[in-house]
């Protein structure tokens, strides 16, 4: 039988290469001195950012130098000597006499740690953010190397088309086809056209990594005539459950503003190479849309009518859950606003549970039956989608091997499938922090490339959701995805702590005072008797709630446990919230939810950037070409 890490091993590809520049993904810092000692993260900021420098008293700005018997000019490419690239913007000498090269950070896409597709040629833009900088204004890193670095010039396309539109395939010698394929990727690897399609960034606070991200180049970001719309990206993806406002076709005629513009497309070279360059794409968006009109015409309402939605969004954006539990992300939706189209669980008392509190279609299945369904349903297909896989086999708490580890960690590799079915906007995961501890970074990574392979943009960040309001530290990686074409959601600020404008931490007698023990069912008030200490209620939970309680699952009195209520009611449900199942079973789904108070932050920061999205797409009017 096949362990986790051959699970691993079979799906991943990963290469250890680095070269200092970039953060080493493996390195991390820790957390606290306490429960997360062996977990890693995002260390400290190692990208000495060189805007702006040198001061202009100290240099001559030149406009191009002679590399290899090619001349490099601003906005060229340079290869440099460890492996890198540079779009290089600037050109000087410095007060040594020596020239430097100034300029945008390139890297190899094999050279990323396996999180991005690893073909030839493909180079990822490599940049950084700081935490108060907001998407209006692009990240940006400007790295400084002396010309002798510089062993070659090179060309490169920036571009936000997916593969394989301009790559160095379309331009390969017919009659290099019928060379070895090894010798072709040699030599397109040394000397022909490089293309950039994505961009790494990390944001900092101070000289410290909060998150990291993936994101594809934007429209704007393109070389010229090297882009089309970002509109008409999100369009095809979505298809014609790509109208603003909702996904659910049930109730809608069609609109051929909402059908994806281009057929879809396989083109291949002959059979004998089909080895080689053999090119599949389910859309063709390297054609941008245009309106075509008479000359002395002028595009009308009705002519334009097809690439443009001109009502803002009426009904509420639907939502999916997929490995939902009793519901807490889910209750954290539907109270931010999202409309609940279906949940789905593989556990018989947390669909009861669902099905008690939502009025939804509950799938009591697990995620493998799900994507090996051969119908696709049209209530699958969402806005936005949640997913929190099994936790157990990435947790600290996890020390034995348990009978379900293989299928959990399985599960975490259904990703592409479940985002072909579901073709949300936004799709979001929540795991422990112990997926980052280093025994489980393959996981994470495939995690990410399996997003990234579907063209999603992707960013995480360890989130303490006591920083939103929830009773105790609960600290879990938390990662947005965006679809083709749409925006990366930002995190939303902490609403509780002690900076400026935010709330104190919530109490444990914050929570428990608002319970109503009359009107709780006699199951949801049982208890166990303990000998412990009595302590201030008038403080946040010092220990996270678990499956079983937890280590702090004690009652401020010092003489019992929590009650099921109470516990629920610590993990931010609302009170009216039902639980199905045994007292044990309601402790487990009670322990495995995600607090309800982050969901409604979280997925309320989702909504309003979808819809200042929806005003650009409905804005969107596609060019005009005049015929004679």
């Amino acid at each position: 039988m096949s362990t986790p890490e051959d699970i691993a091993r079979m799906v991943e590809l990963i290469d250890l290469c680095d070269d200092g520049q970039l953060p080493d993904l493996r390195e991390f810092v820790e957390i606290d001195e306490d429960d997360d000692d062996d977990v890693q993260y995002l260390g400290e900021a190692s990208l000495e950012d060189d805007t702006g420098a040198p001061d202009n008293t100290s240099r001559f700005e030149i406009d191009s130098v002679v590399i290899q018997g090619k001349e490099l000019r601003r906005n060229g490419t340079a290869e440099l000597v460890d492996g890198d690239f540079m779009r290089v913007e600037k050109m000087y000498i410095d007060v040594n006499g020596r020239i430097q090269l100034q300029g945008s950070l390139l890297r190899r896409t094999k050279h990323l740690d396996g999180m991005l597709d690893q073909k030839v040629n493909e180079l990822c833009l490599i940049s950084q953010s700081k935490n108060c900088q907001t998407e209006a204004a692009p990240p940006t890193y400007v790295t400084t190397r002396p010309v002798e670095e510089a062993v070659d010039i090179r060309e490169c396309v920036f571009t936000n088309q997916p593969f394989p539109a301009h790559t160095w395939r379309q331009h390969l010698p017919h009659e290099l086809r019928r060379e070895d394929w090894r010798d072709i990727k040699r030599l397109a690897s040394e000397q022909m056209q490089l293309t950039c399609r994505w961009r790494f960034n990390q944001e900092i606070d101070g000289n410290k990594v909060i998150s990291q991200s993936f994101t594809r180049l934007s429209e704007k970001e393109a070389d010229a005539q090297k882009g089309c719309s970002d509109v008409l990206l999100w369009r095809n993806y979505r298809g014609k459950y790509g109208s603003i406002g909702t996904s659910s076709p049930s109730k809608r005629k069609h609109d051929p503003a909402n059908a994806a513009p281009f057929a879809q497309k396989r083109t291949s070279l002959p059979r004998s190479d089909a080895t080689m360059i053999t090119i599949e794409d389910d859309i063709d968006e390297s054609e941008p849309e245009i309106v075509l009109v008479r000359r002395k015409s002028t595009p009308n309402s009705t002519t334009v009518a097809r690439a443009r939605n001109d009502a803002p969004p009426k009904s509420p954006y639907t939502y999916g859950d997929i490995c939902t539990g009793a519901g807490g992300m889910a209750s954290g939706a539907v109270q931010a606003g999202l409309r609940m189209q279906f949940a789905l669980d593989h556990d018989h008392d947390a669909c009861e549970t669902l099905r008690l509190n939502f009025n939804t279609r509950v799938l009591e299945e697990d995620v493998h039956a799900f994507c090996t369904k051969l119908k696709v349903r049209g209530y699958l297909r969402v806005d936005v989608l949640h997913i929190s896989f099994p936790c157990k086999f990435y947790s600290p708490a996890h020390t034995i091997a348990g009978k379900d580890d293989e299928h959990n960690v399985a599960t975490g590799y259904a990703v592409k499938q479940i985002l072909e079915r579901c073709r949300p906007r936004i799709c979001t995961f929540e795991q422990t922090f112990g997926m980052l501890r280093p025994a489980n970074l393959p996981h994470f990574r495939a995690l990410i490339k399996q997003a990234t392979d579907a063209g999603f943009n992707v960013r995480w960040k360890l989130v303490n959701l006591a920083d939103f309001g929830n009773p105790h530290a609960r600290k879990r990686l938390i990662i947005i995805a965006s679809c083709p074409g749409e925006p990366l959601p930002r995190f939303p600020e902490p609403t509780h702590g002690s900076g400026p404008g935010k709330k104190p931490y919530t109490t444990i007698h914050q929570v428990l005072s608002r319970i109503d023990y009359a009107s709780v069912p006699a199951y949801m008030q049982h208890y166990s008797e303990k000998r412990g200490a009595e302590y201030d209620p008038h403080q946040p939970l010092k220990q996270a709630i678990t499956c079983s309680g937890g280590l702090g699952n004690l009652h401020p009195s010092g003489t019992r446990s929590f009650m099921p209520v109470e516990l629920a009611a610590l993990q931010t449900f609302r009170l009216s919230h039902r639980f199905h199942g045994t007292y044990t079973s309601i402790k487990t789904q009670i322990g495995n939810a995600v607090p309800c108070v982050f969901g409604k932050t979280f997925f309320g920061k989702i909504i309003e950037d979808m819809r200042e999205y929806d005003k650009t797409v409905a804005g969107y009017t596609p060019p005009v070409v005049k015929l004679d």
